[in-house]
């Protein structure tokens, strides 16, 4: 997961550790264009939901 917005990543965190499964998921502190470039780079998503403001 990528997020760039301090408060959004804490409750992010808080639903992942609801999940008790915390090893399936990665939050990046990014903004998504940059986040996507990482793909270039050869990090690989399962899932890529954009929700512009």
């Amino acid at each position: 997961m990528v997020e760039r917005n301090f408060k959004a990543m804490q409750v992010i965190k808080s639903n992942v550790k609801l999940t008790k499964d915390n090893k399936r998921f990665k939050l990046l502190k990014k903004d998504a264009n940059l986040a996507l470039d990482l793909a270039n780079l050869g990090l690989r998503f399962d899932l890529v939901f954009l929700d512009p403001p």
